[in-house]
């Protein structure tokens, strides 16, 4: 009896009311502080979901030899796999975006990784390099951070790609940030004191 009735003030406790006070604050401070979580939570996911139907749409256009206007291809996988996504206008900035600088970033590619030629490195790594590359170079930062923009890239080799592909992807798009960022050699070595000489 002893042991049953722990059990019930414990429910009652995790579920933010406690057995002999007036007061549900538990159950009141869990609710503040998740809703925000969730919020930025479910925005993240509907963006991650957004690139990964970008990423099936690139695939499935680069794949065939774009014998179909990817935008017909991107229309068809939204409505088939993203119905009801709350962004749909991330999606069309994205995917025009990635198509109006695609020369530029299969220049981009050609350079970063001068040992592999675009054609052989596979579908799936070279679609999310420019998914990847749009958003690190192209985008608004201040929308998607830089960081933000590789690790979604990274994400979306690992779980589509081969056993190499994060590898692959981060090695690339970290030539690239570091070339964004070089880092100044007067900054990296110590000034020398003229009072000293």
């Amino acid at each position: 009896m002893c042991r049953r009735m722990k059990c019930k003030a414990r429910r009652r406790y995790k579920k933010g009311v406690l057995t002999g006070t007036t007061t549900a604050v538990p159950k009141l401070l869990n609710a503040a502080v998740r809703r925000p979580r969730m919020a930025i939570a479910h925005f993240m996911a509907t963006r991650h979901l957004i690139r990964s139907i970008i990423l099936q749409s690139l695939y499935e256009w680069d794949f065939y030899k774009q014998k179909e206007e990817l935008t017909t291809v991107i229309e068809r996988n939204l409505t088939e796999f993203g119905a009801g996504i709350d962004e749909p206008e991330f999606a069309w900035k994205l995917i025009n975006g990635i198509i109006s600088h695609m020369t530029e970033i299969d220049d981009i590619i050609r350079r970063a990784a001068p040992q592999w030629p675009i054609d052989q490195i596979p579908v799936i790594d070279r679609n999310v390099l420019r998914i990847g590359l749009y958003e690190l170079l192209f985008a608004d930062h201040d929308e998607i951070p830089e960081k933000v923009a590789i690790n979604e890239a990274i994400e979306l080799a690992k779980n589509f790609g081969g056993p190499n592909s994060g590898k692959f992807i981060n090695g690339v798009l970290g030539t690239v940030f570091k070339e964004m960022h070089p880092v100044q050699e007067s900054a990296s070595t110590p000034e020398q004191d003229p009072a000293a000489e």
